[in-house]
């Protein structure tokens, strides 16, 4: 009389290949989940240049620096409130304003432990490159991993 049922091999090759599926699925999640991310980070740091540009073009010069975290003075007459980075606890958006040092002016992302990581220009007429920090625009994967 023959067994009904599966043997103990035929368990294992139908478990290996559900693992094996679902590892390439996390996979692909984790990789949309960093472009996701990228997405929503250069969404508000445009946000946040397009608002300082306003800011200037009625007052003829940019909002003084904040630290990280802290709302420049365009806040929420341009910019309805500061934005909070898709990327956990400790990280957030500083704006800053160098003309009077290196003549950086922009939004940089900024990790508590790191420093910052990210930036995006905001007056195109400064020393961008002042900042040695990667331009957010030019990130190669188009995906950010806060870590």
């Amino acid at each position: 009389m023959r067994n009904k049922g599966f043997t103990l091999i035929e368990l294992l090759v139908v478990i290996s290949i559900i693992a094996l599926l679902s590892s390439v699925a996390l996979s692909s999640l984790n990789a949309a989940r960093a472009k996701g991310r990228y997405a929503t980070i250069i969404r508000q740091m445009k946000e946040i240049q397009t608002a300082s540009h306003g800011y200037y073009t009625d007052t003829g010069s940019h909002a003084a620096d904040t630290g990280p975290g802290g709302a420049p003075a365009f806040v929420p007459a341009y910019l309805r409130s500061w934005p909070t980075p898709p990327c956990g606890a400790g990280w957030t958006y500083d704006w800053d304003n160098w003309t009077s040092s290196n003549g950086f002016v922009g939004v940089h992302l900024h990790n508590t432990t790191l420093g910052a990581q990210y930036k995006l220009c905001t007056d195109t007429t400064s020393a961008c490159s002042a900042s040695s920090v990667q331009d957010i625009l030019t990130v190669a994967q188009r995906s950010i991993t806060c870590q």
